[in-house]
């Protein structure tokens, strides 16, 4: 079937204005490639990038629907063998554009945010940290000589022998000058409330 003069005028200004509108956004994907080559350098870069990223899916989208509007005008137009040599080619750079700013930017994002969860941690051990009474000062409160007890816990790690583990050491303290000392043995989580990060 030909085409008018008015149809075929329509299609090839619709063809023009899809192919310019691809073109812009497979701009936008180098201007992101830039942003990602400078990110990986420049931490303030990744805060640049970040808003960016959530349209990534927007401009990927753009350009397919582009490619498919610029197809079927060119298949209107009686010119569909230029699809798979001009256009074809400039898709392909799009997404594999996408492709490689999207795992590059999970990256970068994800290593930006475990370095400020290092640092807020690190933060809030120092604010919620509780303050531990040293051993010798909380037996001298209770008026018994430190000295006396470290002895008696170096008696006992002679009488047990060799230590192989913290267990070993643990026991030693209980053991010693039994009847008169309540050991506690206190771990990581009684010293620092530990939020769970986990998914699950």
């Amino acid at each position: 079937m030909s085409l008018s003069a008015g149809d075929r005028e329509r299609f090839e200004r619709a063809l023009k204005r899809n192919i310019i509108k691809r073109d812009q956004a497979v701009e936008q994907f180098s201007i992101l490639m830039g942003l990602v080559n400078s990110a990986k350098t420049e931490e303030s870069g990744i805060s640049i990038l970040q808003p960016r990223i959530d349209d990534l899916e927007i401009l990927i989208t753009d350009v397919r629907l582009y490619q498919d509007a610029i197809l079927d005008q060119l298949i209107e137009l009686d010119r569909d063998s230029e699809f798979p040599t001009v256009h074809t080619p400039i898709g392909k750079i799009a997404l594999d554009n996408y492709y490689a700013i999207k795992a590059i930017s999970v990256e970068l994002v994800e290593r930006r945010d475990v370095k400020r969860k290092r640092g807020q941690h690190v933060d809030e051990k120092r604010k919620n940290c509780l303050f531990i009474i040293p051993l010798q000062t909380w037996m001298e409160l209770n008026s018994m000589s430190a000295g006396y007890f470290h002895h008696q816990v170096e008696l006992a790690m002679k009488k047990m022998g060799k230590l192989y583990d913290y267990s070993d050491f643990e026991q030693c303290i209980k053991s010693a000058n039994k009847g008169f000392v309540n050991a506690k043995v206190m771990r990581v989580e009684e010293f620092f409330d530990y939020k769970s990060e986990c998914s699950v």
